[in-house]
């Protein structure tokens, strides 16, 4: 099986993904958005909500006053 081009095409079966993505406390709640075509996840003890652009390699993250998951 070859690689994907977006995550979204990944198929059960297919070989793991590793995305380079700044480090997190904690991090969890990792969602693919599809029309966005961005990952998003959480980072719980930084108080961070985190999106990564692939076509772009931007990073992008919003500060909340408490610690944020899902």
């Amino acid at each position: 099986m070859g690689s994907p081009d977006r995550l979204d095409a990944l198929r059960p079966g297919d070989p793991p993904l590793l995305v380079d993505v700044p480090l997190a406390q904690v991090g969890e709640s990792v969602r693919w958005h599809a029309a966005h075509q961005c990952l998003y996840y959480c980072d719980i003890h930084g108080q961070e909500l985190r999106r990564y652009d692939p076509a772009t390699g931007d990073h992008q993250s919003w500060t909340f006053d408490e610690p944020v998951g899902a």
